[in-house]
């Protein structure tokens, strides 16, 4: 047993190696080509039924004939953009206490909703598009999570913070390289200027409902 400082800077007791306290080593570059990461990933992936990304393959490909083509092979291939579970499962583990809240402002698909829900952990995503928040739900139907994410289908910059959050995570639009919807309001329609300014004043006004020594 040995005493280290924690994240916050306090001693803390630890004991046993990297893997027993944090899941795998916790250094600034982590290695998702490892078995153990790969093989984590597809049990969450199978156990929590998150292949399923219907609503997003759909709005993502359709900008063009190679968009077209590379939507089509990716479904094939299995390989469209899911956020990595096992990742998730890591920093909820590292940055987010037990029973704590999570704010997601661009909650895209069910990941990390379902796997706050698997820690014990309570999460508010915002989605603006109502097919996937249909989606997310109906993936957390075949679940027997105790504690259930929840999402709401609204503009990020309408939503009314009423709590204080303990970990803001979420993985927003890159501009407009990928499109979701045409929806108004869906920032990944918006020039980039307007897209910078929407953007920050979303993350702003979360950033104000987060916790003291929160991430």
């Amino acid at each position: 047993m040995s005493v280290q400082n924690d994240l916050f800077g306090s001693e803390v007791e630890t004991k046993g190696d990297l893997f027993d306290r944090f899941g795998v080593p916790p250094f600034s570059v982590l290695d998702t080509r490892q078995g153990y990461w790969q093989t984590g990933k597809k049990q969450l992936i199978n156990k929590y039924h998150l292949e399923s990304n219907n609503s997003r393959i759909d709005k993502t490909y359709g900008r063009g004939s190679y968009d077209d083509f590379l939507g089509k092979k990716l479904k094939e291939l299995g390989t469209t953009s899911i956020f990595d579970p096992f990742l998730c499962d890591l920093l909820y583990t590292w940055f987010c206490p037990v029973g704590g809240l999570v704010f997601d402002p661009f909650a895209g698909g069910a990941v990390r909703g379902i796997i706050a829900g698997k820690n014990k952990i309570n999460y508010i995503g915002c989605d603006i598009r109502d097919d996937q928040i249909l989606e997310n739900n109906a993936l957390l139907d075949k679940t027997n999570l105790e504690v259930k994410p929840t999402w709401i289908c609204i503009d990020s910059k309408k939503y009314i913070h009423k709590d204080m959050y303990d970990f803001v995570f979420s993985c927003p639009p890159y501009g407009n390289l990928e499109k979701y919807s045409n929806l108004k309001g869906d920032i990944s329609n918006m020039d980039y200027s307007d897209f910078i300014l929407s953007y920050q004043e979303i993350i702003q006004k979360t950033l104000e409902n987060l916790n003291n020594n929160s991430f």
